[in-house]
């Protein structure tokens, strides 16, 4: 009885410390490095977290096409070689959120310049010309076909009228920047997106082409 008594004792005892030993497996996290709600944090490691919602928020801050893709890419890499702690099982996986994302922005980009190669095909056959430079801000030249489009009419209808990849298209074909670099078809196409108006310019530095006309 007695030795039948002692092995019940330890199998409860071997049972408590695995019980044990999976409470602190899940609440010995270091959440309090997120900046973020949890339920959007993906997965932790000891040195840092990964939330895609927060690295989406920060390649939509990005202006160029080259920057997104690489920080993005580093993202991805930076998580399949951490040692992760915590995954949220409620979340995509994060390294696959990257790539789609990857994806998204590089399928966009080639779709753009498919278009703009179209374009300039259909009309090889008119006056040759050499982009013009810009000296203000790329916003600010954006900005103005923005209003043209969108809140300045004639007749009821825009001013200047066609689709956003039209807008896009003779943008990155006609101008190139101050320092005479190409301009991120990408980029232009997120300023000219009626709900992203921080990315166009701030009111005291808005070219007003209402007040012109």
């Amino acid at each position: 009885m007695i030795s039948s008594f002692s092995t019940a004792n330890l199998n409860i005892y071997a049972v408590v410390q695995y019980l044990g030993s999976i409470t602190i497996e899940f609440t010995g996290y270091k959440h309090t490095l997120a900046k973020i709600p949890m339920q959007y944090v993906n997965a932790e490691c000891e040195k840092r977290y990964f939330s895609f919602k927060e690295t989406k928020q920060k390649v939509e801050e990005l202006k160029d096409y080259t920057d997104k893709i690489m920080f993005l890419t580093k993202e991805k890499f930076d998580y399949e070689q951490a040692s992760i702690d915590f995954i949220n099982p409620k979340l995509p996986d994060y390294s696959n959120q990257c790539q789609k994302e990857i994806d998204q922005i590089q399928h966009l980009n080639r779709l753009t310049n498919e278009f703009s190669v179209e374009q300039m095909n259909k009309n090889k056959n008119g006056m040759p010309f050499n982009k013009l430079k810009i000296n203000c801000n790329i916003n600010q030249l954006v900005d103005i076909f923005y209003q043209l489009h969108r809140e300045l009419f004639t007749d009821g209808k825009p001013i200047i009228d066609g689709n956003i990849n039209d807008f896009v298209a003779v943008i990155v074909n006609s101008f190139v920047d101050k320092d005479g670099r190409e301009l991120s078809p990408e980029t232009v196409k997120t300023m000219l997106t009626p709900s992203k108006t921080d990315k166009r310019p701030k009111p005291h530095k808005r070219i007003d082409i209402d007040k012109m006309l």
